[in-house]
């Protein structure tokens, strides 16, 4: 029991690590590029395009017009 608290601690120090490396201002950019674009295309394969695919759902649930390139 105590090895998987011990793993998921590692884990979640794992991911906090990445995160700090994540720039902000780079994020708010992004997330402005997608709000103001006419038409958003998404492509990519195994988990990448799955992650790209939700991104495209999300984005069409707030009115926004997506592609998913290769479907």
């Amino acid at each position: 029991m105590m090895d998987r608290v011990k793993e998921k601690i590692r884990m979640g120090e794992e991911c906090a690590q990445m995160l700090n490396g994540v720039c902000q201002q780079e994020l708010d950019e992004l997330a402005k590029a997608i709000l103001h674009a006419r038409r958003i295309f998404v492509a990519g394969w195994g988990r990448a395009g799955n992650v790209g695919r939700i991104l495209s759902m999300d984005c069409s649930q707030i009115g926004l017009q997506t592609y998913c390139v290769g479907d």
